[in-house]
């Protein structure tokens, strides 16, 4: 199996990924992953690695409670809320995630987390209803965003979600390149630190994910339309 993603999916332009700057994190669509003993996962098979893709060396890994590897999508397949992959922890100031998720359950609610850190409860990116999302970034108080355009989240359909952190400390949600209204503001500094912490890509509690990328710095407004015509260029035929 060539696990090639975006290289045989159909992308029409040569930007990747790795332009962005400060990359800490890729989970490229189809690629890089294995199951115990280092093979290409066969459909069922539980994920044990998911490679980073962005040079950094932060692989994302699990050994018990495995998302399974969907070969119909070509992707993670997270099913309860004890399924995730780790990574190393990254303690970020400024930042964009992005993640590109399919939700394989019409049952939708604060239980789907995102991305979170798995020591604390106080950072995470979550769903917190079917038209909401919510976060909380270290001591900072928690924040919602209702998604733009009246737009519902809904099973078996492919969203991108996205979640940046300006160097003025302004926050965005953004849901397939379009920001979720306006932005919310998490000062730097603190005590307890506004820094946001993650080790876990949970996926939602049912949910297939293709992509995960996460970088130390907010993406330009270029980076940000070409990221999300990368994402949505994957091809699961």
């Amino acid at each position: 199996m060539l696990g090639l993603g975006n290289s045989i999916g159909g992308y029409p332009g040569g930007w990747t990924p790795s332009d962005i700057s400060g990359l800490v994190g890729w989970y490229r669509f189809n690629t890089g992953l294995q199951k115990s003993g280092g093979a290409f996962p066969s459909d069922g098979d539980g994920i044990t690695q998911w490679d980073d893709a962005s040079g950094q060396g932060n692989n994302a890994t699990k050994s018990s409670n495995l998302a399974n590897y969907n070969a119909t999508h070509k992707a993670p397949e997270f099913s309860g809320a004890s399924d995730s992959l780790q990574i190393p922890q990254l303690e970020l100031e400024e930042f964009s995630l992005y993640i590109r998720i399919r939700f394989t359950d019409s049952t939708i609610t604060s239980s789907d987390v995102l991305i979170n850190d798995d020591d604390t409860a106080n950072n995470f990116w979550r769903i917190q209803s079917t038209t909401s999302i919510r976060i909380k970034v270290g001591g900072s108080s928690a924040t919602n965003y209702t998604l733009h355009s009246s737009t519902t989240l809904t099973a078996n359909t492919y969203f991108i979600m996205g979640l940046e952190r300006q160097t003025d400390g302004e926050v965005f949600s953004y849901l397939n390149g379009t920001a979720n209204g306006a932005s919310q503001t998490i000062a730097f500094g603190g005590s307890p630190s506004r820094n946001f912490l993650i080790d876990n890509i949970k996926g939602g509690n049912n949910a297939i994910v293709s992509e995960v990328v996460i970088a130390n710095k907010s993406l330009s407004d270029s980076d940000r339309a070409e990221l999300n015509t990368w994402m949505a260029a994957e091809n699961e035929g």
